[in-house]
């Protein structure tokens, strides 16, 4: 049983929640990276190349990163220091350049529609040692590692379905709508179970859990986009993740 209170919380978030020069450098890289992918195919109208119209998507692409990935990398950092980590990102230089490398071939074989793989960087946690006593489990343990990239991944989720909630008051939107389709992507991304991407982590947490996840963002990749319900894509996206985990279940761990 783990004993805190609210001052030594309090005390982790004032003293830790931060972002070193290292990680501030991997993300602007991750987020330039990250946009120009998404943007590959924006630079002009057709297969016409227009510089102006192609700087203005990237410029909207970088806002859009920017903002997811800043967004669950805060929810990383403030989860892991709830259980006594400190959450490190790092850049995975073999999934950005897979990355413009699949967008520059699938550009070039589709004559202009580039295909998207959304993995610049995975994290990694260092435990406090004075905020790690007391805790069942001392040093870095798998379940709260997973539990913490579950959210991350899950964020990403909230943050696309916020970006519908605009488009139903901006419904012409094409900001929102791109931000929207990211986010979706991304999250599907994040939970893929390849190290160091967060989905390694709660994959080998639990696999029954990381195959539950896995289902709902993928019922949100699929739903999200065309229903006007939240409510149905809620409910559809946690039967489909009821479905993934059964044969999980049923196939594997049987």
């Amino acid at each position: 049983m783990v004993m805190y209170s609210f001052k030594d919380l309090f005390s982790k978030f004032r003293h830790n929640f931060r972002f070193s020069k290292e990680e501030i450098e991997a993300c602007i890289i991750s987020v330039l990276a990250m946009a120009f992918i998404v943007s590959f195919d924006e630079w002009g109208y057709g297969n016409k190349f227009d510089f102006n119209v192609g700087l203005g998507n990237f410029i909207k692409a970088i806002i859009i990163m920017s903002i997811i990935i800043g967004l669950q990398l805060m929810v990383i950092k403030a989860y892991a220091l709830y259980y006594g980590y400190r959450a490190e990102f790092k850049l995975w230089w073999y999934g950005i350049i897979a990355g413009l490398i699949l967008a520059f071939f699938s550009a070039s074989v589709s004559r202009g529609a580039a295909l998207w793989f959304l993995a610049p960087g995975g994290i990694f946690f260092h435990h406090m040692a004075v905020h790690r006593i007391g805790w069942f489990r001392y040093g870095v343990n798998i379940m709260e590692t997973g539990w913490t990239c579950m959210w991350g991944a899950l964020s990403t989720i909230m943050l696309a379905v916020i970006f519908k909630l605009f488009l139903f008051v901006f419904p012409d939107s094409l900001f929102f709508e791109k931000a929207m389709i990211v986010s979706l992507w991304f999250a599907l991304f994040s939970i893929l179970p390849i190290p160091p991407l967060l989905g390694s982590r709660v994959f080998f947490w639990s696999r029954l859990t990381f195959s539950f996840i896995l289902g709902i963002v993928i019922g949100f990749n699929l739903l999200l986009r065309w229903s006007s319900s939240l409510l149905t894509v809620l409910i559809l996206s946690i039967i489909v993740g009821i479905i993934v985990w059964a044969l999980m279940l049923w196939k594997v761990e049987s």
